[in-house]
């Protein structure tokens, strides 16, 4: 970052209408030596610089190239969910639970649902789904099934988003059901974001791809992933913003001098009393300090070497 104030200034006002994904190269030691001789020098900064005005500024920063698409598919299709609680629909029990468990993993909630939600799946669905939440419809559900599971469960109070996940079976297609899925997220006309799990060797249905988009993940954890990063986007968005303060009586000019002298050292640690200057510049308090060094010992006298002979 050049100007990393700058920056940090035109994101915030930008992000508050349109989204900003990121993904930075260099986290690891060897990412680091790479970047030193290539142009990406200019990112080679730690961690917790980047993330310090990415979480500030409301930018979203991905892991990969691949969550960085998986982010922007769902933000261009969807809106950011009210909140972190997500329900799941599945005509499969295990690609369920790896659902959950990756949702809970990156900080987002799976609630039970509510007994009005229960009751409706229950006027449906046969008598061996399970209606709590992931709420397994069994692989015999028909594509009708998703449509009415989607409409209850995003009817819930304590769901703001809703991932549907579909596995391939005998007796229903996947165009099928990616039908009713669209079906369903064009009625909710954008109050709910619906995510969609089609696991199949095909590909993702076309019909997802319509006027009506519905973002489709290859694994529930990509679909977890991606919904989380959006979770906090919209919470940042949704918090009312904060002027940055300015801060009087900072000596930026003794700051800067005192980077430079140790710049033109070249690499290493700042000295103690560098430091504490560099603090000091911008109004840092630190504790009172004073350097000491040890007093050299004296050289220990050479005793005469005595050699006996027989």
């Amino acid at each position: 970052f050049g100007n990393p104030r700058k920056f940090s200034r035109i994101a915030r006002r930008v992000g508050r209408t349109k989204p900003i994904i990121a993904v930075k190269s260099g986290r690891s030691a060897a990412g680091v030596r790479a970047t030193q001789s290539h142009t990406g020098s200019l990112l080679a900064a730690s961690d917790v610089t980047v993330d310090a005005p990415f979480r500030q500024a409301g930018v979203i920063r991905t892991d990969t190239l691949g969550e960085l698409f998986d982010v922007a598919v769902l933000l261009s299709t969807q809106p950011p969910p009210a909140g972190p609680r997500i329900g799941i629909v599945t005509n499969a029990g295990g690609p369920g639970i790896l659902c959950a468990d990756a949702c809970q993993a990156e900080g987002l909630d799976v609630p039970p649902l509510s007994e009005t939600t229960v009751a409706a799946l229950r006027e449906f669905l046969p008598p061996q789904a399970s209606v709590g939440n992931p709420v397994d419809m069994l692989a015999s559900a028909p594509a009708a099934h998703y449509l009415q599971a989607i409409r209850a469960v995003s009817a819930d109070p304590n769901v703001d988003a809703v991932i549907a996940i579909f596995i391939p079976p005998v007796v229903t297609q996947p165009e099928d059901a990616a039908e009713v899925i669209v079906q369903a997220a064009r009625e909710l006309a954008g109050t709910t974001p619906v995510l969609t799990v089609f696991m199949s060797s095909s590909g993702v249905p076309t019909a997802l791809r319509g006027a009506v988009a519905v973002p489709s993940y290859a694994f529930p954890e990509d679909a977890a992933i991606a919904l989380a990063r959006v979770v906090r986007y919209g919470q940042w968005r949704a918090r009312p913003p904060v002027d940055v303060p300015r801060l009087a009586g900072l000596q930026r000019d003794a700051a800067a001098s005192t980077v430079a002298t140790a710049l033109g050292r070249g690499t290493g640690w700042l000295e103690p009393d560098e430091v504490a200057a560099l603090l000091a510049g911008y109004g840092l308090p630190v504790a009172a300090q004073h350097l000491v060094r040890s007093r050299p010992m004296p050289p220990r006298p050479q005793q005469p070497c005595r050699v006996r002979s027989r």
